[in-house]
C-alpha cells in the first residue's frame, strides 16, 4: 500500500520548523505563552476572556495546530477589545500588527481554505519569516 502523507501536518511541520529557525518568532511565541499563563492564573482575567468567549489557548509542541490557536484567541481578544481592557493588569507583550498578522494571514491563506496545494506552504512560510525578521 502507498502511504499518503496528510498535507496538515506536513503544514505544521514546516510552521514548527520555522518558528524554531526564526529567533524573533520563537521568543514571541514563548513571550506569549508566559502572559497567557499569567491570565490563566488569575480568576478575574481568566472571567473577562470567558464571559467574552474568547479563552485563552497555550502553544504547545505535541499539539497540531496549537500555535494558530493561540494566535487565534490572541486576535480574536483584540478584535474583541479584551486587549486593552486588561492593558494596565496585564499588557500583552508582543505587538499584533508585527508578529501575530503575518502568521494569522498565514493561516487565512492556507488552513481554512477549501483547497490548497503543499507548495503554496513554503512561499507563504518565507513571506512570514521575512515579516518577521523586518
Amino acid at each position: 500500500m502507498p502511504r499518503i502523507s496528510c498535507a496538515n501536518h506536513k503544514i505544521n511541520l514546516v510552521v514548527r520548523s520555522a518558528i524554531k529557525n526564526t529567533p524573533i518568532m520563537l521568543k514571541h511565541v514563548r513571550l506569549l505563552n508566559v502572559w497567557i499563563t499569567k491570565i490563566k492564573k488569575s480568576v478575574e482575567l481568566t472571567k473577562v476572556f470567558a464571559n467574552a468567549k474568547c479563552r485563552q489557548r497555550l502553544d504547545n509542541e505535541t499539539r497540531w495546530g496549537s500555535t494558530f490557536l493561540m494566535l487565534e484567541q490572541i486576535i480574536k481578544a483584540e478584535n474583541k477589545g479584551l486587549l486593552e481592557e486588561i492593558k494596565a493588569e496585564c499588557p500583552c507583550p508582543v505587538s499584533l500588527a508585527t508578529i501575530l498578522i503575518p502568521a494569522y494571514l498565514f493561516k487565512i491563506g492556507l488552513a481554512e481554505r477549501q483547497s490548497a496545494i503543499i507548495a503554496e506552504v513554503i512561499p507563504s512560510i518565507l513571506r512570514a519569516i521575512s515579516d518577521w525578521e523586518k
